[in-house]
């Protein structure tokens, strides 16, 4: 029992976090797709600041190029969960800071 409300505690924590991944985009770890990726990437944190979200405090990259070569180093399967998991810990950061930057 104990156990169960564990898990259900983290999944109700882990719901508020993770945005819906019905709008989540897929990526791939092509070269064309990792240059969309970057600018992609950026354009996130970007609209996490217009929210009041303090990159610097949340330690993101605003650098295009730096989120190309990462995504560059990784699997394809691991691109196709990329979106997800970069606007989910982009979430987390602003949330550190009382911002919610989910989209609804």
């Amino acid at each position: 029992m104990k156990t169960f409300r564990i898990t259900t505690t983290a999944a109700l924590a882990l719901s508020l976090l993770v945005p819906s991944a019905a709008g989540a985009q897929v990526f791939s770890n092509e070269e064309m797709s990792c240059v969309q990726y970057g600018n992609w990437a950026v354009q996130e944190i970007r609209r996490a600041q217009s929210l009041g979200c303090n990159s610097q405090q949340a330690n993101e990259v605003l650098d295009p190029r730096f989120h190309m070569t990462w995504c560059m180093r990784q699997t394809d399967q691991m691109m196709r969960r990329a979106a997800l998991i970069h606007i989910t810990g982009v979430a987390h950061r602003c949330a550190r800071q009382g911002i919610d930057v989910r989209r609804r």
